[in-house]
């Protein structure tokens, strides 16, 4: 009977080591999906046509085109 005693009380100190791990387990994962979502962000707002525009005049000194030659692929033999 005191066997089973301390075989059950090992099995339920397990259980609860187990249960405290899930739980950690679980707050880590929802930390890291609301930190991959803010990367997600961060990645749409780095490659937004308007920053790209900015940092190809302000930071490249790129201009707009005066006008765009295009060959006309009929015309080509």
């Amino acid at each position: 009977m005191g066997l089973l005693l301390l075989t059950f009380i090992h099995l339920q100190n397990i259980a609860i080591s187990l249960s405290y791990q899930v739980e950690q387990s679980a707050a880590i994962i929802e930390e890291l999906k609301r930190e991959n979502k803010a990367y997600e962000l961060q990645v749409l707002k780095l490659k937004s046509p308007d920053r790209v525009e900015y940092l190809a005049r302000e930071k490249l000194g790129m201009i707009e085109p005066e006008a765009v030659l295009l060959k006309d692929k009929d015309l080509v033999n």
